[in-house]
């Protein structure tokens, strides 16, 4: 049973403030900010596109970073068994670009309208394309390393960059890829962009705008 709370003085009606209680609960409820904690590797990778946001906000969080015997025991209580996992409230959520895309809408990345939201989508979508192309150079035997990195350097790598050059030109300049305000899809890019700087880099001349 919940007890109507109404100091002595309020003139308020008894309905009136049970409604008010509930009420000023929820927004209570609604307003607080949630605790998270972010597992990984020590490393980037797939986790730092959301370690990014956090700091760019300056959204408090407990960043662990798991050797692999560590890993190895945590494995089997993780949804799909991968790594990074995002624990919100002590709820965990899996896969790297679902974990991306909640904390950006929770920290503001994400545009307002819905096609605007698609367009920021389809960019982020690019990044795993990319992302998926140069690590493709560490997987596998030696010949198929070699393989990808001779197609990643010779045919890919300008292939991507050029539609990124190309996407952030068409919004008015180039200040951000959607609208006039950061997204995930700014976040996305630039980091993409330092791993691409990581393993060979690129000729920033021929794309002026990244």
């Amino acid at each position: 049973t919940t007890r109507t709370r109404q100091p002595p003085d309020s003139k308020l009606p008894a309905k009136a403030s049970v409604i008010c209680y509930f009420d000023c609960n929820e927004r209570e409820n609604k307003s607080r900010m949630p605790t998270y904690k972010l597992t990984y590797f020590p490393a980037r990778g797939r986790a730092e596109i959301t370690r990014l946001m956090f700091a760019e906000k300056g959204i408090k969080y407990e960043d662990v970073r798991l050797k692999n015997e560590e890993w190895q025991k945590k494995k089997p209580s993780t949804p799909f068994g991968q790594m990074p996992i995002l624990e919100v409230d002590g709820k965990m959520i899996a896969q790297s670009n679902t974990i991306a895309r909640y904390v950006a809408k929770q920290a503001g990345f994400v545009p307002s309208n819905a096609l605007d939201e698609a367009h920021m989508n389809m960019i982020v979508d690019g990044v795993e394309d990319t992302w998926k192309a140069l690590t493709g150079m560490f997987f596998g035997n030696d010949a198929a390393k070699a393989a990808a990195k001779e197609k990643w350097d010779n045919e890919q790598k300008d292939q991507f960059l050029g539609h990124f050059e190309k996407l952030l030109a068409a919004n008015d300049g180039g200040k951000q890829f959607v609208g006039n305000k950061l997204t995930l899809a700014d976040i996305s890019v630039t980091y993409i962009l330092t791993a691409v700087d990581a393993f060979g880099g690129y000729n920033k001349s021929t794309f002026p705008k990244l």
